[in-house]
């Protein structure tokens, strides 16, 4: 099994939480899948810079589930 494949199902799940779960700004929302897609381009499409790829994916994840940390954390104490 490629372990990239588990990667990119984990970084779409958290894109689509991002995208339509969260109370990002547009902007911001934009350039997530705007970064998503473009791996996904690359990977799929070119076969160029598959470590590129991984490592974008990677980024994305880790700051997706940073921002969900933080908002949590944020709902958590009560500020709104």
């Amino acid at each position: 099994m490629p372990y990239s494949l588990i990667v990119i199902i984990a970084v779409t799940a958290l894109t689509l939480y991002y995208v339509f779960a969260s109370e990002a700004a547009r902007l911001s929302k934009a350039l997530v899948v705007g970064v998503l897609g473009f791996c996904l381009v690359c990977r799929f499409g070119l076969h160029q810079f598959p470590l590129l790829t991984l490592f974008l994916m990677v980024g994305l994840g880790i700051f997706i589930s940073i921002y969900r940390i933080c908002v949590l954390a944020r709902y958590s104490d009560g500020q709104e």
